[in-house]
């Protein structure tokens, strides 16, 4: 079986899409296939999980020492060190659309006034 999860982008247009697009999507899986979206912390929880695996797999840390990851995308970042974890919305594609309806300049100044 195969687990496919969606994260924050999907969360961010799910409440404009109709509710037979996710119906639809997942009509075309494999039976065999899950396909779910994640809270925003069980994110966090995958991201720190997979990137400690790996870590642990290659050499770059050793079994039982501390481990903390760092992660972002277009729609949210991750937070992750020991059990605390944390995940929060970004506003990247936000920029990136200002700067291309309005002009990279006028976008990168709207886009300051949004952030400070």
């Amino acid at each position: 079986p195969l687990s496919i999860g969606a994260t924050a982008g999907l969360r961010s247009i799910l409440p404009s899409l109709p509710p037979s697009s996710l119906s639809s999507f997942r009509s075309l899986l494999p039976s065999s296939f899950t396909f779910f979206i994640l809270k925003p912390n069980q994110e966090a929880s995958y991201e720190l999980s997979s990137s400690k695996y790996c870590s642990l797999k290659t050499g770059l840390i050793k079994p039982g020492e501390s481990f903390g990851m760092m992660s972002s995308g277009g729609q949210s970042s991750q937070l992750g060190y020991g059990r605390d974890l944390w995940s929060f919305e970004t506003s990247v594609k936000y920029g990136n659309e200002l700067g291309v309806k309005l002009g990279m300049k006028e976008g990168l100044r709207r886009f300051k006034e949004r952030v400070k």
